[in-house]
């Protein structure tokens, strides 16, 4: 269960590259727990005023993208990340934390994990987001802009680049609704109304679909 999303404009992505390459990146193994220090490789944009207003552009991006909003009902989204991969750099088979910030004022669970890819993908030769979705391994490579957003609990790597540089961006969401099938649920009726909307002849079809989504989160949501 996942969604490809079209989140950023051509101006959008070459503004966070311009700003990435001003800045000098750190060893990405600093944010990494202790099971995963051996097993990352990548380079991050340390805290500071570019990451803090880069974030802040891409939390508004993604709240203002309807498909995002609906498959992820966010509740709260993490502080993103903005990861680089050069030659030779990868991320071994994981699974992300279940708490972001845990101990603290602000801690919230992860249900959605958010990678947004930044280059080109025909700059780089290899870097492939793999995902396990069930038995199988999913393979995400999209061009500049897109993203991928699925559930957080999934296994996931990243394959070794072996030419060029991947820029990326990953963040975390807490949803309103917990369960991944109750929320691919709700999404798909919501998608439903969507394509029903402007047909007048199917007016008490969308009002009803519209009572039964309403109902569902009244059920499912956690507020």
């Amino acid at each position: 269960m996942y969604v490809r999303i079209e989140l950023l404009k051509k101006k959008q992505i070459d503004h966070i590259v311009s700003q990435l390459e001003s800045v000098e990146m750190v060893d990405g193994r600093h944010s990494a727990g202790h099971l995963l220090t051996g097993i990352k490789d990548n380079r991050e944009l340390p805290p500071g005023i570019v990451r803090s207003e880069l974030g802040i552009s891409l939390k508004a991006a993604l709240l203002g993208n309807d498909e995002f909003k609906s498959f992820a009902l966010p509740r709260a989204i993490a502080v993103p990340e903005f990861v680089r991969y050069d030659a030779g750099m990868s991320f071994g088979l994981h699974t992300d934390a279940a708490l972001f910030n845990p101990h603290s004022s602000n801690t919230f669970r992860t249900d959605l994990a958010v990678t947004v890819f930044l280059s080109d993908p025909n700059t780089y030769d290899g870097g492939e987001l793999i995902v396990h979705i069930g038995a199988a391994e999913v393979a995400f490579k999209f061009k500049a802009g897109d993203a991928v957003v699925y559930p957080a609990e999934y296994l996931h790597r990243v394959l070794p680049v072996t030419r060029g540089t991947r820029l990326a961006v990953v963040t975390w969401v807490q949803s309103y609704v917990r369960c991944h099938a109750g929320r691919q649920t709700l999404h798909d009726l919501n998608r439903l109304a969507n394509n029903c909307a402007g047909d007048t002849s199917r007016s008490d079809s969308i009002a009803m679909i519209g009572n039964i989504y309403n109902r569902l989160l009244r059920m499912w949501a956690e507020v």
